[in-house]
């Protein structure tokens, strides 16, 4: 018995799992209503317009060109596609789980600035800040989490960050005047002392933004592998379908033109590979990550 497809929540889970947006659904307990049957149903080569969007969610209490400004808004986020001279909007199956999240948020009453701001499309306020920290810690890998606990170990450890209620708070400058107070007597320089705890904190700013730097570009590298092989098996099978289409008998192959023509059926053809890529794209897909 063959292994059965990979099911797309499964999948979007996985490549989503990092996502603000998502991360704050799931924190709100509302993921089995984020995947319905349009996003269970997304085909990871075809392409979507915003009409799909209008028919699959807009209703009374949403109308379309609310749903067309609020992925205006998003845009960036979404990662939006326009072609042509109108500007005509594409969405690949990534993109329609974006608007879909934001849409589901938007259902449980969050408004529009507050989701560009867990998106990182507008500053944050210190609500949201807070809020996204709490969403981060939970979904860190054991790995990520330890780089960020030794860090944070360190900065506690000399005194430079405190916590109230969960929440890390720095306290540079109580520290250096602290320091300062303790040291006046003893020290004739405590310019030095402070000089010395300002390096101490840039060396370990440094580090975060350093962690901060390697996730982005892993991330950006993880989606760039992602859309390469997606391309990668589209052609293979593309090329394995053609090959198959010229093997077939000349009557399947061609069309009768007037009395003793016969040219190739084109549209046939189209049909055939289309047809053959979907059909085995899950499968390649699956042998490609084992």
């Amino acid at each position: 018995m063959s292994d059965a497809p990979i099911r797309m929540d499964e999948y979007l889970v996985s490549e989503f799992g990092q996502d603000p947006l998502f991360r704050l659904i799931k924190r709100i307990g509302a993921t089995d209503e984020l995947f319905d049957e349009h996003i269970m149903n997304l085909n990871l080569g075809a392409e979507y317009s915003t009409t799909d969007i209008e028919n699959w969610y807009c209703n009374d209490d949403l109308k379309p060109a609310t749903m067309r400004s609020w992925i205006k808004a998003l845009e960036e986020y979404i990662e939006v596609r326009t072609v042509g001279n109108r500007g005509v909007i594409r969405l690949d199956y990534r993109a329609v789980f974006r608007v879909r999240m934001a849409l589901l948020l938007r259902e449980k009453n969050f408004k529009l600035q507050r989701i560009c701001q867990y998106a990182g499309v507008q500053p944050l306020d210190p609500e949201v800040i807070n809020s996204r920290r709490s969403l981060s810690v939970p979904d860190q890998t054991a790995k990520e989490f330890e780089v960020m606990k030794a860090i944070i170990g360190q900065m506690m450890a000399a005194g430079l960050i405190e916590i109230r209620e969960g929440i890390p708070i720095l306290r540079i400058q109580e520290v250096i005047h602290a320091h300062l107070q303790d040291a006046q007597k003893s020290l004739p320089d405590p310019k030095k002392i402070e000089e010395k705890l300002d390096q101490k904190v840039n060396d370990l700013r440094e580090k975060l933004d350093e962690k901060l730097n390697q996730d982005r570009l892993q991330a950006r590298q993880e989606r760039l592998n992602s859309i390469l092989t997606t391309n990668k098996i589209t052609r293979q099978l593309e090329d394995e379908a053609r090959e198959l289409w010229s093997k077939k008998p000349e009557e399947e192959r061609t069309k009768k033109i007037g009395l003793f023509k016969r040219i190739e059926d084109v549209e046939a053809k189209q049909e055939f590979i289309r047809k053959y890529v979907a059909e085995h794209f899950d499968e390649r897909l699956r042998k490609e990550f084992e």
